[in-house]
């Protein structure tokens, strides 16, 4: 009883259905091919019944033989792991280029800048020893400036106090010369 039970639950192999159905195929063929009288049948529609038995008997046949060549649910399971791997494996490579590229990214930033810090650097001394240069210059044309104002000044001041020295001259002369007179008159008036 159990080698009827394990022969009836056992699957027939590709093999073994493609030559069951070419048999079943063969046999509907020999049953089409032998006309009972009683049924009247034209020649033209027993061509189209034979012709679809046939075309139907052949998808079948090709079905099961593409039946064969799918993959079983083990082949299925395996294949995909090994497309997770592959995406796994391509996904890891591409975080890495990534990584890669973000720090030479980020040491290229921080060399680009230490460069425009020396250069604000180098900019700035350069500005303060301009202006130290410039100052200096200043305070030179500042003490020139000083001392011809100076000098002019003095001249000035010098030819002020011999003009108001001329001008009080001029001022007290009349004086003197009246005085004179009135002493030079008062002196031969009084012989």
């Amino acid at each position: 009883m159990n080698s009827n039970f394990e022969q009836k639950n056992t699957q027939p192999t590709m093999a073994e259905m493609q030559a069951m159905q070419k048999a079943a195929l063969r046999r509907s063929m020999d049953k089409a091919g032998n006309i009972q009288k009683s049924i009247t049948l034209t020649e033209e529609n027993w061509t189209g019944l034979t012709n679809a038995v046939e075309l139907t008997g052949q998808s079948v046949l090709k079905l099961q033989e593409s039946v064969g060549h799918l993959l079983t649910d083990e082949q299925m399971d395996s294949m995909l792991k090994e497309q997770v791997q592959t995406l796994l494996a391509e996904h890891s490579m591409a975080v890495a280029a990534i990584q890669t590229a973000v720090q030479e990214l980020n040491e290229s930033s921080t060399r680009h800048l230490r460069q425009v810090q020396k250069s604000m650097t180098d900019s700035l001394n350069t500005m303060r020893r301009d202006q130290e240069a410039a100052l200096k210059e200043f305070g030179k044309q500042v003490g020139r400036a000083s001392e011809d104002f100076s000098s002019k000044l003095s001249r000035a001041t010098d030819s002020m106090e011999d003009s108001a020295n001329r001008v009080q001259w001029q001022l007290y002369l009349p004086t003197v010369v009246l005085v004179l007179w009135e002493l030079v008159r008062h002196l031969f008036l009084l012989d």
